[in-house]
């Protein structure tokens, strides 16, 4: 018999049974599930909707953010193409303003010419090229050159005159 009195604690080891010998035995389907009615049917289609919905936003979410990644891609390899395509416009309006800078030279360069021949009939269309204007430039400068040649041996030959004379003034005065 039992005191009602005592603290001591009944302790039992319950024994774990599997599933396999609950089936055996014949206990395994003691409850077995109560007859659906539409409320549960419609819960568990709304349930399994859900679940599918879920997994198809997951899918989604997923498919963007490959997205994003492309549509980066995509504008990072447009930004390089804009630089690229700017650098090039950039270099394109480098070189054409160069080549207008020397066609000004060459036209101002050959009025200059022109000018310089206006005193002439010569043949002004002749200078086209560079070449021709070139052989024209050498010319006039081989020109100037000898013209200070000249000059410089006027001016010795005129020293020499006036050396000459003031050497005769002075004999003249010395006799």
């Amino acid at each position: 018999m039992l005191e009602v009195g005592d603290q001591k604690k009944f302790v039992a080891a319950s024994p774990v049974l599997s599933r396999e010998t609950l089936e055996k035995a014949g206990l395994g389907r003691l409850h077995s599930p109560p007859p659906l009615i539409a409320r549960d049917a419609f819960v568990i289609d709304t349930s399994t909707k859900l679940d599918q919905l879920q997994a198809e936003m997951a899918r989604m979410a997923r498919d963007l953010a490959e997205m994003k990644a492309r549509v980066a891609e995509l504008r990072d390899d447009t930004d390089q193409t804009r630089r690229y395509y700017h650098f090039q416009e950039s270099e394109q309006r480098t070189k054409v303003q160069k080549l207008d800078e020397m066609v000004r030279c060459c036209r101002d360069l050959k009025s200059r010419l022109d000018k310089v021949e206006a005193k002439g009939a010569g043949d002004y269309y002749a200078y086209t090229t560079f070449e021709a204007i070139s052989k024209r430039l050498g010319e006039l400068g081989r020109l100037e050159r000898e013209a200070a040649d000249l000059q410089r041996k006027v001016r010795i030959n005129a020293s020499l005159f006036c050396g000459t004379l003031a050497l005769a003034f002075l004999a003249y005065l010395a006799f």
